[in-house]
């Protein structure tokens, strides 16, 4: 599955709904069209939730006790990893734990009783890291980017609690990336996210993007009724294509894991029965 830009996403689904170009203070009707297509798809199709990545960085954080935390979209998470662009691409993976266990670890941090500090090297040694502050208010007052050394060699860990929010375990250096592997139904997009850049995907969001905007702007019910039948409407026999090659799709990965798990057991099979000595058979 190939993956394009929200922007550029929208801008194909633009371009063929709106080929002489949309009104400029219908810009933001249109984009939630866009987007409550993507939801109603993803609802249906269960291919289209496996792959969302979320990339957030210091400023969309809040800090305390040497922990970094923000609110995700609702779904289950897969893997966090940490990395600096720009540097061979290291991936830096945190390890899941339940959230009694980040609350046991922030309580064995130092900076809850270490000595007054009026400018420490370390933000997470830092007694007003008992305070919560923004994630990148530390960063603004470093000239260059903080000593990531220990952050490397050191496990590191999250947890997802009430509320979507997400905790991590040490904080993150300055100049870093967070990234989160998720599966769910995303429901906000920004303009630099992945999304599936599939033609079959593109042709079904411009038929719901079609149908309402004859509902709600065009006022035309017949059109919206013919794009949007329950049986033989386009968009719901283009959203039914797409559920059943995303069923052929899982079907040939669900045989090609039950041939893995045979390769890991074959040599338990390559001879089941025991190999007998006929002098020793009929030695009585």
């Amino acid at each position: 599955m190939s993956f394009i830009t929200y922007n550029a996403f929208a801008t194909a689904v633009k371009a063929i709904v709106f080929p002489e170009g949309e009104a400029e203070n219908l810009q933001t009707t249109h984009n939630s069209y866009i987007e409550d297509a993507l939801i109603d798809l993803q609802t249906y199709v269960p291919c289209l939730r496996d792959n969302n990545v979320d990339f957030k960085t210091k400023e969309d954080f809040q800090e305390w006790c040497n922990t970094d935390f923000t609110f995700v979209q609702r779904g289950q998470i897969h893997a966090v990893y940490a990395f600096k662009p720009g540097k061979q691409c290291r991936k830096l993976y945190y390890n899941p734990k339940s959230a009694p266990w980040i609350d046991s670890w922030m309580q064995k941090q130092s900076c809850v009783a270490c000595p007054p500090q009026t400018d420490p090297d370390n933000p997470a040694l830092d007694p007003m890291c008992q305070t919560v502050s923004d994630a990148d208010t530390y960063c603004d007052s470093v000239e260059d980017l903080e000593d990531d050394r220990i952050f490397k060699c050191r496990s590191r860990y999250y947890s997802l609690v009430a509320g979507d929010k997400l905790i991590l375990a040490p904080r993150f250096p300055c100049g870093y990336t967070i990234a989160i592997h998720w599966e769910g139904i995303k429901r906000k997009y920004s303009g630099l996210e992945p999304v599936p850049g599939d033609t079959e995907l593109v042709t079904a969001v411009v038929k719901w993007v079609q149908a309402q905007r004859a509902l709600y702007l065009d006022r035309d019910g017949p059109i919206y009724d013919r794009i949007m039948h329950p049986k033989l409407g386009d968009y719901t026999i283009a959203r039914a294509n797409m559920i059943e090659r995303c069923t052929r799709e899982r079907r040939v990965q669900e045989r090609h894991q039950a041939l893995d798990g045979f390769d890991v057991l074959q040599p338990f099979f390559y001879d089941p029965l025991p190999t007998i000595d006929t002098n020793d058979a009929y030695d009585y």
